[in-house]
C-alpha cells in the first residue's frame, strides 16, 4: 500500500522500484567518470595548447633572431660595398692625382685652403707647399681646370681620412676630415656665388673638369642609382630625414611663390602704356617695377644656395657630406635629386601636388624660421647635425 494515498501497489510496481536504485547507482557511477574523463582531456588540451604556445613562441625567437641576424649581414654587405666603392674611388683619386704636374719640380703637398666668413674677402690657399693668401675674386678667375686640380686633391685627401675612418676611430683623422671637408664646401661655395656659370654647372651635375675623360670608369652623369646608394650610405636618422623632407617643401614651395610674384611683376609691366613725349606719368612705377622684379631674380637665384648651404652644414653631419663629395668625383652632387628620392621613398606629396598648393599656403612662418636657422648654420662651423628645431616657429 501507498504510505501517503492509502492504494495498495501491485507487485510489478514494488518490482520496478527495487530496480531503480542501482540503474541511479549505475547512472552516477557513469557520470563521475566522464567528470574525470572530461577532466583529463581538459588538462591534456590545456598541455597540447601550452606545448603549442612554446612550440610558436620558439619559432617567432628563431624568426626574430634570423630576421636581426638576416639585418646586421645586409648592413654588413652594405658596409662592404661601400667600403670597396670608396676603395675603388681612392684608387682613382690617387691616379689622378698622381697624374698632377708638379710646381718648380718639388713634390706636391696636401692642399689647405679655408675661408674664415662668408663676408671676408680673403682666403687662404696652399699648393706644393707655399702657402699664400688670394681674394675671393682670384678663385673666381680660376679656371676649370685650376678648379678641378685643387678639387681633385682635396677629394683625394678627404677620402684617405674616410678610410681610415672607415677602419678605425682615430681622432686626428676626424679633425683633419672635419678640416678638410669645410674647406672644399667653403672653396666651391665661393665659386657658385661669385660666378653663375659654375653654379649652373653645379645644379645640373655637370663635370667640373675641361679634360677628356676618354674611358674613364667613373665618366657618368649622377643618376637614380648614385643617389640611391648615397641614401644608403647615409644612414639617415629619423630627424634628418624628417628635416630634410621639411627643406624640400620649403624649398619648393618659397620658388613657386617666388615665380608667382615675377608673373605678377611682368603682367603689371606690360600694362603700363609710357606715351613718347609724356613719359614721366609712368617712369616712377616703372622703376619701382624693374626694381622689384630684380630683387625677385636676385632671391631665386640665392634660393638653390641658400637650402644647399643648409642642408650640407646644418642637416647632415660632415663624414656625411665627405662620403657625398668623394663618391660624387668627379662630378659636384645636386641637392635636388636626393631630395626627390628621399620623398620618394617616405611617399612625401609630388613636386607637382607641393606647386599647386604653393599659393594657398605659401609658408610664410616656415620660411622666417628657415631664414633664422640659415643665419645660425653660417655662423658655425659645421656642426655634425643642428635641428631645424632649433629656430622656434612663429605663430
Amino acid at each position: 500500500m501507498d504510505a501517503v494515498s492509502g492504494v495498495p501497489q501491485s507487485p510489478e510496481n514494488n518490482s520496478a522500484a527495487a530496480w531503480r536504485a542501482p540503474d541511479q547507482l549505475v547512472t552516477n557511477s557513469s557520470l563521475s567518470r566522464l567528470g574525470i574523463r572530461l577532466g583529463r582531456n581538459r588538462e591534456a588540451q590545456r598541455r597540447l595548447r601550452c606545448k603549442q604556445q612554446a612550440h610558436e613562441n620558439y619559432f617567432e625567437a628563431q624568426l626574430n633572431e634570423t630576421t636581426v641576424r638576416l639585418h646586421q649581414l645586409e648592413e654588413h654587405k652594405k658596409k662592404l660595398e661601400a667600403r670597396n666603392a670608396l676603395l675603388e674611388k681612392i684608387s682613382y683619386l690617387n691616379a689622378k692625382v698622381s697624374a698632377l704636374p708638379d710646381q718648380d719640380g718639388t713634390d706636391r703637398q696636401p692642399v689647405s685652403l679655408s675661408l674664415e666668413l662668408e663676408a671676408s674677402s680673403h682666403l687662404f690657399l696652399s699648393l706644393a707647399g707655399k702657402p699664400r693668401a688670394v681674394v675671393t675674386e682670384e678663385v673666381q678667375r680660376l679656371s676649370l681646370a685650376e678648379l678641378s686640380t685643387i678639387w681633385t686633391e682635396y677629394m683625394y685627401e678627404i677620402g684617405a681620412c674616410l678610410l681610415q675612418l672607415d677602419i678605425a676611430d682615430d681622432a686626428d683623422a676626424s679633425t683633419r676630415l672635419h678640416k678638410l671637408t669645410s674647406e672644399a664646401m667653403n672653396l666651391i661655395a665661393t665659386r657658385t656665388r661669385l660666378d653663375r656659370s659654375v653654379l649652373n654647372a653645379v645644379m645640373h651635375q655637370d663635370v667640373l673638369t675641361l679634360s677628356s675623360l676618354g674611358h674613364d670608369p667613373f665618366a657618368h652623369k649622377l643618376d637614380g642609382a648614385f643617389y640611391t646608394q648615397i641614401l644608403t650610405m647615409w644612414n639617415l636618422s629619423e630627424d634628418q630625414t624628417a628635416d630634410l623632407l621639411h627643406l624640400r617643401k620649403l624649398y619648393l614651395t618659397r620658388r613657386c611663390v617666388l615665380s608667382l610674384e615675377r608673373k605678377a611683376i611682368i603682367r603689371r609691366l606690360s600694362q603700363i602704356d609710357c606715351h613718347i613725349l609724356n613719359p614721366t606719368s609712368c617712369m616712377a612705377e616703372l622703376q619701382d617695377l624693374t626694381g622689384a622684379l630684380q630683387q625677385n631674380a636676385a632671391e631665386d637665384y640665392q634660393m638653390y644656395y641658400k637650402v644647399a648651404r643648409s642642408v650640407y652644414r646644418g642637416v647632415l653631419s660632415i663624414r656625411q657630406v665627405a662620403g657625398l663629395l668623394v663618391q660624387a668625383y668627379p662630378f659636384v652632387s645636386s641637392m635636388e635629386p636626393v631630395l626627390e628620392l628621399l620623398a620618394l621613398k617616405w611617399h612625401e606629396p609630388t613636386m607637382d601636388d607641393i606647386v599647386m598648393a604653393a599659393e594657398a599656403e605659401p609658408m610664410t612662418a616656415e620660411w622666417d624660421q628657415f631664414t633664422e636657422y640659415y643665419m645660425i648654420v653660417g655662423a658655425m662651423l659645421y656642426p655634425d647635425y643642428l635641428p631645424i628645431s632649433t629656430c622656434p616657429l612663429a605663430t
